[in-house]
C-alpha cells in the first residue's frame, strides 16, 4: 500500500492484495438423494468447495476542496474503487472441475464516492456505491447458477446542529429505487426481483 497525504485533510492512496484460500465452504444441496444408504427428499450439508487464489488493486483519494474561494471550500470528496480476481481451483463438484470460476460473494468491481459539505451547524452528503455482479450459488451446472445482479445505489444524509445540545437529520436511501435482483446463469434470466423504493428517515438527536 502506498500512501500520500496532503498538507491540508486529504489522502490518496493504491494497494494491492493477494489472498490464497483453501476449502472453501459451500453448502450442497439436493432433492431425492440418497446418502450413506438413506433417500432424503430434501438434503443439504457444508462441504469444501474448493481452493482459491484472489487478488486485486484498491485505489482511494479523500479531499477537503479548502482551496477553493468562498463557500466552496467547505466541499469534501471521497472516492473508493477495488478491483478484485479470483479463480477457484480444485473445485468439488462433479463435471465442473475444470471450469473458469469465481469465488462466491467477490464481485469484480466496487466503487464509493461521495459528495460532502460541511459548516459548524449543516452536514450534508450525497454517497454513490456500485457493486457488479457475482457468483452466489453453484449448481451442477453453469445454465443454473445464481449471481447476485449489479447494484447502484444513491443516498443522501442532510444534518442541522440548530443548538450545542439538538441536531434535526434526515436520511434518504435507495434515490434510485434499485431492486434486489438475482440472475440464472446470464444476465437476461431473471431469477428473482424485488422493489423496496426509497426510504426516508427523519429524527433529532438530543446530547447532554
Amino acid at each position: 500500500m502506498a500512501e500520500h497525504y496532503f498538507k491540508s485533510i486529504g489522502i490518496v492512496s493504491a494497494g494491492f492484495f493477494y489472498k490464497d484460500i483453501h476449502d472453501f465452504i459451500v453448502h450442497e444441496r439436493h432433492n431425492d438423494y440418497t446418502y450413506e444408504g438413506t433417500e432424503w427428499h430434501k438434503f443439504e450439508r457444508p462441504i469444501n468447495g474448493g481452493d482459491v487464489s484472489l487478488w486485486g488493486l484498491e485505489f482511494s483519494a479523500q479531499r477537503q476542496l479548502d482551496f477553493l474561494p468562498g463557500f466552496l471550500k467547505r466541499l469534501g470528496l471521497y472516492t473508493n474503487y477495488t478491483y478484485t480476481h479470483s479463480a477457484i481451483t480444485n473445485f468439488n463438484i462433479e463435471d465442473r472441475e475444470d471450469e473458469n470460476l469465481s469465488m462466491p460473494g467477490s464481485p469484480e468491481h466496487t466503487l464509493n464516492a461521495s459528495i460532502s459539505y460541511e459548516t459548524s451547524k449543516f452536514t450534508g452528503r450525497l454517497s454513490f456505491n456500485y457493486a457488479s455482479s457475482f457468483m452466489d450459488e453453484f449448481d451442477d451446472e453453469a445454465f443454473k447458477d445464481i449471481y447476485y445482479d449489479e447494484v447502484t445505489y444513491l443516498d443522501l444524509n442532510l444534518s442541522y446542529a440548530f443548538h450545542k445540545n439538538y441536531m434535526v437529520y434526515t436520511d434518504f436511501n435507495n434515490l434510485l429505487n434499485q431492486p434486489l435482483r438475482y440472475f440464472q446463469g446470464k444476465s437476461n434470466r431473471t431469477y428473482q426481483m424485488e422493489y423496496y423504493g426509497t426510504t426516508a428517515k427523519i429524527g433529532l438527536k438530543l446530547n447532554f
